[in-house]
């Protein structure tokens, strides 16, 4: 009989978590799961315990590689799936108990291509859970409308699908079929494997839908986990653009501009949370990867002169969605020089502030500050505000709070959020805040020392 699902899990040196991990699958109560384990390598004992699990359970089989990393992991996995799907599990992480059946009874009957569902963290220090940042961090603030069984053309809704899931693969099944007559798989980089996989998913498949249920719980922060060595391998990431140009080359252009669009934020978002030192060394191959770039092709809207100025798009309404890119290009220049959002504030002598947003610009704004030891935030303000957030800033701590909450009074608000600036400035005007009193990001990095 075909097993309904196959899980592909990578592993390398996991002698400590393969365990857990194993069990949360052999749990589930879906019956004929296949398990297909494929040892990267490892220089513990991994490949004995996987043995031991192979010997033990006639659903297990044991694959041994040299080392190459996670993408070719799955890779050989795939190769020797039989499921109907395929879930792609890393190694440390585990499978919440009997969610398997709902997710496959939830595929087959909509015989779908791709299900993406949400997943849970913890800390690999720990153990601490993270639940409710994890939920929004695999499918980001996604409508409830969504999660009602509809079948989706993701090429269709290609916003909803590269800025509000992540692409982690262990977020997702996917019909075996359909990765195989497509010639989906993941590239063979040491880190970055990922997204050019749900690039390819993406382009191709016809019936995506979402589900609710919380099925993974993924460790974060592991530097020896199979994804957990990307800032000593920054050069994965230039690759990884490269692959994914390629791949989306022959799309149509709203595709591949949202997606190379997207896939440059992730660029720029890594690059300013580089350690330091790593950052330092990488800054020449970074400038040099920038400097390559056709940003008039990459940035503009469709309707766009296409030899338009790139400092002149910010102002034009009608491509307002094109802004974040830029902001993110002008954000990184900032840093590539040695600078800081700080360094900014006081050459226009900026002594107060509050910050509004917390999206993944938002975020890299407030580490720059918090980098600098700055005291000149005076409050933290976002839409989807946890009172229970803090960030140190300084010599104090201040904790997240909604909008509504900004005061009546003369410090200046710097509004992050580079896509919806113009309704959240009128959204502030309405509030009864003086115009004059508003900073945009976007304009603020083009006053940049």
């Amino acid at each position: 009989m075909q097993p309904k699902i196959s899980v592909v899990v990578p592993v390398y040196n996991g002698e400590k978590h393969i365990d857990r991990c194993l069990q949360s699958i052999m749990r589930q109560d879906l019956e004929d799961i296949e398990i297909i384990c494929v040892d990267d390598g490892s220089t513990d004992n991994t490949y004995n315990i996987l043995l031991w699990y192979q010997k033990n359970y006639s659903n297990i089989k044991v694959y041994k590689q040299s080392r190459k990393y996670a993408g070719v992991a799955r890779n050989l996995g795939l190769s020797k799936a039989e499921g109907e799907y395929v879930h792609f599990l890393d190694a440390d992480d585990y499978i919440y108990d009997n969610v398997y059946s709902q997710i496959y009874s939830q595929a087959v009957a909509s015989k779908l291509d791709c299900l993406k569902f949400r997943c849970f963290c913890f800390k690999a220090d720990s153990g601490t859970q993270k639940e409710e940042e994890y939920v929004e961090y695999s499918l980001f603030n996604v409508h409830e409308k969504f999660f009602d069984g509809r079948v989706l053309n993701p090429r269709e809704y290609i916003d909803l699908m590269i800025r509000k899931l992540t692409c982690a693969p262990w977020s997702g099944i996917y019909r075996r079929d359909f990765l195989i007559n497509n010639n989906i798989e993941f590239n063979d980089l040491k880190c970055v494997n990922d997204w050019s996989f749900y690039v390819s998913v993406l382009i191709n498949a016809e019936r995506v839908s979402l589900s609710d249920a919380v099925v993974v719980n993924h460790q974060m922060g592991r530097d020896t986990s199979l994804v957990g060595i990307r800032a000593n391998n920054f050069d994965c990431v230039y690759k990884s653009y490269y692959i994914v140009e390629d791949i989306v080359k022959n799309t149509s252009e709203k595709i591949r501009r949202e997606i190379l669009q997207a896939e440059l934020m992730g660029i720029f978002f890594d690059y300013n949370n580089l350690p330091r030192d790593i950052q330092e060394k990488e800054k020449a191959r970074f400038d040099e990867f920038i400097d390559h770039l056709d940003m008039n092709d990459i940035i503009q809207s469709k309707n766009a002169d296409s030899n338009m100025d790139i400092s002149r798009a910010n102002k034009i309404a009608k491509i307002q969605s094109d802004v974040s890119g830029i902001c993110y290009y002008n954000y990184s220049k900032l840093t590539s020089t040695g600078k800081r959002v700080e360094d900014i504030l006081d050459k226009n002598k900026i002594d107060e502030i509050y910050v509004y947003g917390l999206g993944e610009i938002g975020r890299m704004v407030m580490s720059d500050l918090k980098l600098s030891n700055s005291d000149r935030v005076k409050g933290i303000f976002d839409k989807r505000a946890d009172n229970n957030e803090i960030f140190a800033m300084g010599s104090k701590n201040i904790s997240v709070k909604k909008p509504s909450e900004i005061p009546l009074d003369e410090v200046p608000i710097l509004v992050t959020p580079a896509r919806d600036y113009l309704d959240i400035t009128k959204e502030l005007i309405d509030m009864g805040i003086n115009e004059k009193r508003i900073i945009l990001l976007c304009d603020l990095l083009k006053l940049a020392p």
